[in-house]
């Protein structure tokens, strides 16, 4: 009930009587306003809506006397505009807020339902699907692997040849780079380095 007065209040920014208020939130909740709740509605209305006249009401058992009498002066105070307060405001958004939070949440969790359902659903058809290929590979009457080959080719190991030749080849450059060291050494009158025989 409040809500709705606040959500009414909120769309009427020009300003609503209390009585026009209250009739809309009766309306709009099928609910009527009687004795104690109209009583706490009043005092909600003008807890959180604001009126320029409201500063003359100041005591709560006052409006209670005056309300109950009809007072001529409250009920014409009460028929003027009032607006919402900034609280009031600042409260009815953060309702909003809230709400519209809440559905997030709720259509969130029930897409992350939908999400463990499919990959449930594609795991348990995965298991069908490995046992169904094992069963059909074991029940086949010929064998599935490739048969022997016929002919055997017999390759040469010429792996120790090369190691020989590549150690030939080794010795003859050693050779020959003692020569280089000997003849520069003979060209420039220095002593050849001792590795050199």
């Amino acid at each position: 009930m409040f809500i709705k007065a606040m959500e009414i209040g909120f769309k009427y920014d020009d300003g609503i009587s209390y009585f026009n208020l209250r009739t809309k939130v009766e309306v709009a909740t099928n609910k009527t306003l009687e004795d104690s709740k109209d009583k706490t509605f009043l005092f909600w209305f003008l807890d959180n809506f604001y009126s320029q006249d409201l500063d003359t009401l100041t005591k709560e058992t006052d409006i209670q006397k005056k309300y109950r009498r009809k007072d001529p002066q409250l009920i014409s105070m009460l028929q003027q505009k009032f607006y919402l307060r900034g609280e009031t405001v600042k409260q009815y958004l953060d309702y909003l807020e809230l709400k519209e939070a809440r559905e997030h949440s709720e259509t969130s969790h029930r897409q992350s339902i939908k999400a463990i359902r499919i990959a449930i659903a594609s795991l348990i058809i995965t298991a069908i699907l490995s046992i169904v290929s094992i069963v059909i590979s074991v029940n086949e009457t010929s064998p599935n692997y490739p048969s022997p080959p016929f002919e055997v080719k017999i390759i040469e190991d010429k792996t120790n040849d090369q190691r020989k030749e590549i150690t030939r080849l080794k010795d003859e450059l050693t050779k020959a780079d003692e020569l280089i060291q000997i003849y520069e050494a003979e060209l420039y009158g220095t002593e050849p380095p001792k590795w050199v025989r």
